[in-house]
């Protein structure tokens, strides 16, 4: 039986060109835990980043060992495979791979802004992963002082949610913002926060109390607009 799984850390390290123009270096590296089990003897574990060739056998420590593994030179995204071979020699080849995989960016909300109906339809800026990800979800959450109330839930194939309506008090100012998940599951940031202020319309006539007031009529009563 084999166990594997990344742990933390997942490190990047980068050395930079100097006065003189050296060159610009650039590596990651993780550390894979790998549980194996076998009541025969000890086992042993090797590693390969693709398409790098496989490493040197390693031996599991009381069946499990962390294997540090370093990526190519300026790859920061990549898949790494595990292979572990028992005491007699049989070996377990081509076990899942473990890809590393950096957070897609924050969106923002590109739309509405500030004063809208009573039922919001809102827009996320253009999905963009650091990897060439494809777009996965897209998530947008309310919130009135710092509390959520209305959560849209992962979203495929979208990037825009019409709230229910009446869902969302009038009158009110409420924080939206979003994030995004990548084809591989990994969620960004959330994206700043967007205002928007919830209109008012108490004599339900379809036009906003701020506009009835500023045009002269009464925005309790729908016998009073022209």
């Amino acid at each position: 039986r084999v166990v594997l799984d990344r742990v933390a850390p997942q490190l990047l390290s980068v050395t930079l060109s100097g006065p003189a123009g050296e060159k610009v270096t650039m590596s990651t590296q993780m550390v894979l835990r790998v549980e194996a089990r076998d009541v025969i003897g000890p086992m042993q574990a090797r590693t390969r980043v693709q398409p790098q060739a496989w490493g040197a056998w390693s031996q599991l420590q009381n069946g499990s060992s962390q294997i540090p593994m370093a990526g190519q030179a300026g790859a920061l995204s990549y898949t790494a495979d595990i292979e572990v071979r028992d005491a007699v020699g049989h070996t377990v080849a081509g076990s899942a791979s473990i890809r590393v995989n950096r957070r897609p960016s924050a969106p923002t909300i590109v739309r509405p802004a500030g004063y809208c109906g009573p039922s919001p339809f809102v827009v996320a800026s253009p999905f963009s992963d650091p990897d060439g990800d494809a777009r996965g979800a897209v998530e947008f959450v309310f919130l009135l002082d710092g509390r959520v109330v209305l959560q849209s839930g992962e979203l495929e194939s979208t990037d825009r949610y019409q709230t229910p309506p009446e869902w969302l008090e009038l009158g009110l100012d409420f924080t939206c913002r979003a994030r995004y998940r990548d084809a591989y599951g990994a969620w960004s940031e959330w994206g700043p926060d967007r205002v928007i202020t919830i209109l008012k319309d108490r004599d339900k006539d379809g036009i906003a109390d701020i506009v009835e007031l500023k045009s002269g009529t009464d925005p309790n009563s729908s016998n009073s607009d022209p």
